[in-house]
């Protein structure tokens, strides 16, 4: 680790994100990207996460800037003087980002204040003589001051490196403090078996309470594997299982994804739905009132779900008629069911994902080629491969239980 990827990570999570702070650093955003997640490694912590098309600091990240920051402002002592005699640094933290001075190098100049003999350091830190003088010789280019003077019987620090003496230590002790807990950590994700789901439709669809029923099952019978599960898009899940943030995802495509293995898990028949507006409405008059501009929520396209119903609008409606729709994007299941139930707005769902009175909803069934498709799909690795087939049977098995409401949901062939 060095002050650079510090203070580069400082800039994300301050900016709120990779593109942002690679413009506040004059840095390429693979190069700000890398730096991320080299101190989330160093750390064992997500320090950004996907939201939508966004990367936005993690609640973790924020309860460890403040540190992240002390170590920062530490550091800007560390950077050359001006020919003004003041450290050259901007408002951007431009210099500090071009700082790449290693906390080992910081941490083994401690130990020769203390030791006083490059011979005796080196030989206490199990390093070469030459490694040592060499670090110490790249710290003082780095800094732009002579740190240390050789003695016939050692070394003894200048007065610039007496003074920056109090500034490595205060560094050194704060990393070190912020990664005590990342062996634990990584110990811990490393164990951890990680699921991504679609979102649930609510705590009382059976996605939800299938899931639950699973995460209970596999603490009791794999106690010394903790389960993580996590909901998001089907894109998102995707982008997950490729940068290994999950072991395995339930999908809701009908397609696998390239790279994957995986088997269907359960299919649900889907419907066009509004609530009723008076009694002589149809399920026909449902097309209608999109063509007279009744507005349509749908997840955005990052959703399986969505997909879905891009293919059976595109079909009903022409071009024309399709651009006029008044679409409305929602990534939330529960607020497009409100819309349906309290705002008159249209939704494609699940037949049976609204609870209302008998008569309350104009339902549409969609044809049999539209049907929902759950899929739980893995990396085609051992660790990964082994939880999926323990996953595929506990769903077999809870599918088989009775599990109230009654089902949305149809199981399918899970054999592997």
């Amino acid at each position: 680790m060095d002050i650079a990827t510090i203070a580069i990570s400082v800039a994300v999570i301050e900016a709120g994100g990779i593109r942002a702070a690679a413009r506040a650093t004059s840095r390429p955003a693979a190069s700000v990207s890398a730096a991320i997640r080299r101190v989330e490694a160093a750390l064992s912590l997500p320090l950004v996460r996907r939201e939508a098309k966004m990367t936005v600091a993690t609640v973790e990240a924020r309860r460890r800037l403040p540190e992240l920051k002390a170590i920062i402002r530490a550091a800007e002592a560390l950077i050359p003087a001006g020919r003004d005699g003041r450290p050259r640094k901007d408002a951007a933290g431009g210099d500090l980002a071009g700082l790449s001075i290693s906390l080992t190098t910081l941490f083994r100049f401690l130990a020769l204040s203390d030791g006083g003999s490059i011979r005796a350091t080196a030989a206490r830190l199990g390093i070469g003589q030459p490694q040592l003088s060499r670090q110490i010789a790249t710290l003082e280019a780095a800094t732009g001051r002579k740190l240390i003077v050789r003695q016939p019987d050692g070394v003894r620090l200048t007065p610039e490196g007496a003074a920056l003496l109090p500034v490595m230590r205060t560094i050194v002790d704060r990393w070190q403090k912020l990664a005590a807990g990342s062996g634990l950590r990584f110990r811990h994700s490393a164990a951890t078996w990680r699921l991504g789901t679609i979102m649930p439709l609510g705590p009382e669809s059976r996605v939800a309470r299938l899931l639950a029923a699973l995460m209970a099952r596999w603490h009791r019978e794999r106690p010394r594997q903790p389960l993580y599960l996590a909901s998001t898009t089907a894109d998102e899940l995707v982008a997950g299982l490729r940068h290994r943030r999950f072991d395995a995802a339930l999908l809701d495509v009908a397609e696998l994804p390239s790279g994957v293995e995986g088997r269907p898990v359960a299919t649900a028949s889907l419907a066009l739905m509004a609530a009723r507006r008076s009694t002589g409405d149809t399920a026909d008059s449902l097309l209608e009132g999109l063509r007279a501009g009744q507005p349509l929520a749908l997840p955005s396209p990052q959703s399986g779900l969505r997909q879905i119903a891009n293919r059976y609008l595109d079909v009903t409606f022409d071009a024309a008629a399709r651009q006029r729709l008044r679409v409305v994007e929602v990534d939330s299941i529960p607020i497009i069911l409100n819309l349906v139930l309290h705002h008159g707005h249209a939704a494609i769902l699940p037949e049976t994902a609204v609870s209302s009175p008998p008569g309350a909803l104009l339902i549409r069934p969609l044809p049999d080629d539209y049907r929902q498709t759950l899929s739980l799909v893995w990396l085609p690795e051992p660790a990964a491969r082994d939880g999926a087939q323990a996953v595929l049977s506990m769903l077999r098995d809870l599918s088989r239980a009775p599990i109230q409401p009654e089902s949305d949901l149809q199981p399918a062939d899970t054999r592997a």
